[in-house]
């Protein structure tokens, strides 16, 4: 969040377990959003995935630069790979149903596990 904006995209994570992303559909600029909408989707080398809106508000803003380098997910997520930014309308309600960090942290712990005895198998 910078003030109302959310920049929004997802994890190093989540890339890593996707493979390359080789292609990245963004939304309408000033389309409304409602929190868990669909905002986007994104097709890897393993699947296609819907990005959804962790907030409510107006789509103000889209990483152009996906449409022609959608790699750029897998080699900076949190900086060149984001995806889309809203102005949010209503951030204190959208934030109840949202994890804290220390809680989505130990969700990927889980996750990481899962997989790692996947790999055992």
């Amino acid at each position: 969040m910078d003030e109302n904006i959310a920049t929004i995209g997802i994890t190093d994570f989540l890339q890593n377990m996707v493979g390359d992303i080789i292609y990245v559909q963004l939304p309408t600029i000033s389309a409304t959003i409602e929190q868990f909408d669909e905002i986007s989707s994104f097709e890897s080398v393993k699947t296609v995935l819907d990005l959804l809106s962790p907030v409510s508000g107006v789509v103000r803003e889209v990483n152009e630069e996906l449409r022609k380098r959608p790699e750029l997910v897998n080699q900076d997520p949190y900086e060149k790979g984001w995806f889309v930014k809203i102005e949010v309308k209503d951030f204190e309600a959208d934030k109840e149903n949202l994890l804290g960090p220390e809680a989505y942290f130990e969700v990927m712990k889980r996750k990481i596990e899962t997989e790692k005895l996947k790999l055992k198998k």
